[in-house]
């Protein structure tokens, strides 16, 4: 009896307690049960407008003078003189005298060709007279014509020969005369000079490296994209290409109006990428800048029609756009992206007038609603 009683009084206790719990649970208050409408979400929209648009391109490069070149003499010599305008950073006109060397060995030079010239020129008179005096001798005789040696050509010939080399001569000693003079080969700077006044010199020795102040050229790095929005396929440039140089290294960023003229035959092995070659023309009012100056540049491209310029941010992940209707809700609506621009994008696909979603969702599905705030 005492061992049923064990057995018996926990299965008891469950019992009960199992029981009150059941009761305790079908009796608890229930909490009262309230709806939440969330309000659809406030977008911005703007209204597509249509229009046509010239697609524009930026590239940067830096501006290098278009010549640049280590001045020197032809002629070897003592430099006796060295203009002002070589002193580093110091302007000069195209033609400007910049160094001479000693002329002295030119002059004696010259005038030993002169000297020359005239013994030539006497030696051909007197055989000429000599020649005509034969002739004369000759036909006085009457024993028919002359031979070409009676009539003394060999011996004119040789004489007007002697005085055509004297001629060539006195030019090539004038041309070395001239030569000791060295002047500005184009209107430019100086970078550096590299002798002095008392320095001997032979032919051919670096006296200055110059550079033009009149003509830069900038090197710019153009994508397959940049290259399909300017309308050029190869390396041929039928018609020169607009450019807006604006300097991005100096404070007071001045800018210059260029062109591209032509690209580089070959494009970078590394990235793909063109080089187009923008020349400048300093012109009298214009800033003359610095070379490696740092420049930003805007090429006019090919003109497109009919396309919408939007936000970025109205691109969705797929590439479309999240069109809204007249009833506030959400349609996908897919665009193609012709270009992008410094503030967006410009795409071809959408009508005139309708209403396009440019906010930022974190979650959008059609047909879903929205609340429009102020277009814009």
């Amino acid at each position: 009896m005492k061992l049923l009683f064990k057995i018996l009084l926990p299965i008891a206790v469950v019992a009960v307690g199992l029981g009150v719990r059941s009761w305790l649970l079908a009796n608890a208050p229930q909490a009262p049960t309230t709806l939440i409408h969330a309000a659809p979400p406030l977008v911005e929209i703007v209204e597509v407008a249509l229009r046509q648009h010239v697609l524009e391109v930026e590239a940067y490069g830096e501006l290098q003078p278009e010549r640049e070149l280590a001045l020197a003499s032809e002629v070897g010599g003592r430099v006796i003189w060295m203009a002002p305008e070589l002193d580093e950073g110091a302007s000069f006109l195209a033609g400007h005298a910049l160094i001479r060397v000693d002329p002295t060995d030119a002059e004696q030079a010259l005038s030993t060709a002169r000297a020359e010239r005239a013994r030539a020129a006497a030696a051909l008179a007197l055989e000429q007279a000599t020649t005509e005096s034969a002739l004369q001798d000759w036909a006085e005789l009457g024993i028919g014509e002359a031979s070409a040696l009676a009539r003394r050509e060999p011996q004119l010939a040789l004489a007007a020969a002697g005085l055509q080399a004297a001629d060539s001569m006195v030019e090539r000693a004038a041309t070395a005369l001239s030569r000791c003079e060295v002047r500005a080969p184009f209107t430019g700077t100086c970078r550096q000079r590299l002798v002095v006044v008392g320095a001997v010199i032979a032919p051919g020795t670096p006296l200055a490296r110059i550079q033009s102040t009149q003509r830069f050229e900038a090197r710019l790095v153009l994508s397959r994209a940049d290259m399909e929005s300017l309308g050029v396929s190869d390396s041929r440039l039928e018609v020169p290409i607009s450019v807006q140089l604006t300097a991005l290294s100096l404070s007071e960023r001045p800018s210059w109006q260029a062109r591209v003229e032509r690209f580089e035959p070959a494009l970078d092995s590394r990235d793909r990428t063109a080089r187009a070659i923008a020349s400048l023309e300093v012109g009298p009012e214009d800033p003359i800048p610095f070379a490696g100056t740092f420049v930003r540049a805007r090429l006019l491209g090919r003109t497109v029609q009919a396309v919408a310029e939007l936000p970025r941010s109205a691109l969705r992940p797929d590439g479309g756009v999240w069109v809204v209707d007249a009833d506030s809700r959400l349609h996908g609506h897919p665009v193609e992206v012709v270009a992008t621009t410094p503030t967006g994008v410009l795409v071809r696909g959408l009508t005139q007038g309708v209403r396009v979603c440019v906010s930022a969702l974190g979650i959008a599905a059609e047909g879903m609603p929205v609340r429009t705030g102020q277009e814009r």
